[in-house]
């Protein structure tokens, strides 16, 4: 049995040329004598014949030489050493010389794309070179051998197969590591001062997703000597002292950083104008992220908003009860995993969690099914799902990608699909093309309620129409989730330690007027600013007596009820039907008819939330009861004048 987990075939005519003396055997020994590195002059050995062009009448033998080495010189990687696998983008540009990716030149299938990346050599014509995931199986390669055999390829002279890491492979196969953008990486590596503004944009990257940021802003004051960095973490936005930066400099930095980008109109950065782009980064121990840049001028100079997404990561919460959902709600969860067909969809700002929901949810579907996705990009490695990254609004070539692999889409056989976002008609048209097929959809929407889900979707910016909505049976699910920080379990305060600007009976009357009596309000809990050994953060203050975020959701179950309404009703007649079904009680687990503001108020009574984190995320108190008062006095004017 080889490394794939099959009966080895032997090789025919396979050979190693030897380097400084050494072959693949004497390669494998060295490794392993080195506590799993290797020697930088022994890193690839080279295949023999099978690198010259096929000849035509010989032309099954040089399918069957070029699949057999293939297959070899993967195992041989594998076995050798996990040091080998490149997982930089910088490490593969300087290691390998290539143009662009050529799958699709040769009509490599697109699924393979998560494994396979051939490239043409920027050295040799008709040559290439393989870029190989470690998941990558020998039926691929010999399917892979024998379209490249068919179109007169050969690999080159010298290191020609390389095993990379599968969110590299992914970016090259999609096109988002083509010549152009090597050059200028290669100029930029090659030349110290770049090579050092460069490193200091990673820097500041770095620093902010060690630090859980959604988003960055250089802030670029164009009066000032000194500008500075700021970091939304945790829902605040922070400006930490170690990130201010001579404001030359920092011009500088962005310039580099830029220049990296992709899908920019502008060949350099301007800070006058408002400019796009999409940066990737590699940062320490294997992370990757894309960055959405967005720059938009200001009257002090430039804010060039950096928003984080991480690539291929691993999920970092593991269930729905770690992530904040109530046992209720994953009930809920549950009964529109195990009905099959119809869409689920979860709505909130930007980052709220929405991604991280969806990749738990995947994480709780039976694995004889078979689930795609559609990401942009992908953020988080889910097994078992045949994840794809579709950029469309940046490059010139986006829609034609989209398309594409929409077609594809409908031609897979597909279970159930995960959409990363549904915002315009061409993917409105796409869910509902999948949803009347009746396969299973799970995807988000930028909405502020969940039943604000049926206005987006319907809306003309998306256009699915109410009727397909309302059916029953097509929408399964509707979320609202946000995201508020938890008070430290080992410092949080009591209402008799915190100051709160008023007695702790006004607070009690002013708690209670709103949310109802007979609360039990000793449970309450306050954050501690000055923080404990296990949650402060010497540089992030603002932070100190927090522990992580949770999930806080709003969830609705459609039915016929729903379904009337939405078609023959308003939208205050289908919030008047949701707010009906509520039990009234902010401590009950029961949470049908209750918005995302009442759930944390639930929280906040098991001393999870801070009370004053709620009325920031939502309404004041005192707003609330001004509400509340002057709905009463409506309603007895109404009834006076009865």
């Amino acid at each position: 049995m080889n490394l794939f987990g099959r009966k080895k075939v032997a090789p025919t005519i396979l050979s190693f040329n030897k380097i400084e003396g050494t072959q693949a055997t004497d390669l494998e020994n060295k490794s392993a004598k080195s506590n799993g590195g290797i020697s930088p002059q022994v890193q690839h050995a080279t295949l023999g014949d099978a690198s010259k062009p096929p000849e035509a009448p010989a032309i099954n033998k040089a399918e069957v030489s070029l699949r057999q080495a293939l297959t070899e010189r993967l195992a041989v990687n594998l076995r050798l050493s996990t040091a080998l696998i490149i997982d930089k983008l910088d490490e593969l540009v300087n290691k390998v010389a290539f143009l662009e990716c050529i799958n699709a030149r040769i009509g490599i299938a697109h699924h393979l794309s998560y494994s396979v990346a051939v490239v043409n050599s920027a050295t040799e014509a008709k040559r290439c070179i393989f870029l190989a995931a470690p998941t990558v199986e020998p039926e691929d390669i010999n399917g892979i051998a024998t379209l490249l055999s068919k179109a007169g390829w050969g690999l080159v002279e010298g290191s020609n197969v390389w095993l990379v890491s599968s969110s590299l492979v992914v970016a090259v196969a999609q096109g988002h590591v083509k010549n152009s953008r090597i050059e200028s990486m290669q100029k930029i590596s090659n030349d110290q001062d770049k090579a050092a503004l460069w490193q200091s944009f990673v820097d500041v990257i770095q620093w902010g997703f060690d630090n859980q940021s959604n988003d960055i802003d250089f802030v670029v004051r164009a009066e000032d000597s000194i500008s500075s960095v700021a970091f939304k973490i945790d829902g605040l936005y922070i400006y930490p002292g170690r990130w201010k930066i001579p404001t030359r400099t920092m011009v500088q930095i962005l310039g580099i950083a830029y220049q990296r980008g992709e899908g920019g109109r502008e060949p350099a950065f301007n800070a006058n104008i408002e400019q796009q782009c999409l940066v990737d980064v590699d940062l320490a121990e294997g992370d990757r992220v894309r960055l959405r840049w967005s720059g938009m001028r200001a009257d002090v100079g430039t804010i060039v908003t950096l928003r984080m997404q991480r690539m291929g990561a691993s999920t970092p919460v593991k269930n729905l009860a770690e992530a904040g959902y109530m046992p209720s709600q994953i009930a809920m969860f549950e009964r529109a995993i195990s009905n099959h067909g119809g869409l689920t969809v979860l709505s909130g700002t930007v980052g709220t969690g929405k991604s991280l929901t969806l990749s738990i949810l995947m994480s709780m579907l039976p694995p004889n099914i078979k689930m795609i996705s559609l990401e942009d990009p992908v953020e988080f490695h889910i097994p078992n799902v045949h994840q794809r990254t579709i950029v469309r609004d940046l490059l010139a070539h986006d829609d034609a990608d989209f398309a594409a692999a929409v077609r594809a889409l409908l031609r897979s056989a597909l279970d159930g699909l995960l959409f990363g976002e549904v915002r315009d008609v061409a993917a409105g048209r796409v869910v509902r093309a999948i949803l009347e097929s009746g396969h299973d959809i799970y995807t988000t929407v930028h909405a502020r309620d969940a039943l604000g889900i049926f206005a987006r979707l319907s809306s003309p910016e998306i256009n699915i129409p109410k009727e397909v909505l309302a059916a029953p049976g097509n929408v399964k699910l509707c979320v609202y989730q946000t995201l508020i920080s938890r008070v430290c379990e080992h410092c949080k305060l009591t209402v008799d330690e915190v100051d709160l600007g008023m007695s702790k009976s006004h607070y009690y009357n002013l708690f209670e007027s709103v949310w109802g009596k007979d609360l039990s309000l000793e449970e309450l809990r306050f954050r501690n600013p000055k923080g404990c050994k296990e949650c402060e953060k010497p540089e992030l203050s603002q932070l100190n007596g927090y522990q992580s975020r949770c999930v806080v959701a709003e969830m609705v179950e459609p039915n016929e009820d729903l379904s009337e309404i939405l078609l023959h009703g308003t939208r205050l007649d289908l919030a008047r039907w949701w707010r009906e079904l509520s039990d009234k009680r902010m401590d009950s687990e029961n949470f049908t008819g209750k918005t995302a503001n009442e759930v944390a108020i639930f929280k906040s009574l098991r001393g999870e939330i801070d009370p004053r984190d709620v009325e920031g995320h939502f309404v004041s108190f005192e707003t609330l009861q001004k509400r509340k008062e002057m709905l009463e006095r409506q309603k007895h004017i109404r009834k006076v004048a009865a």
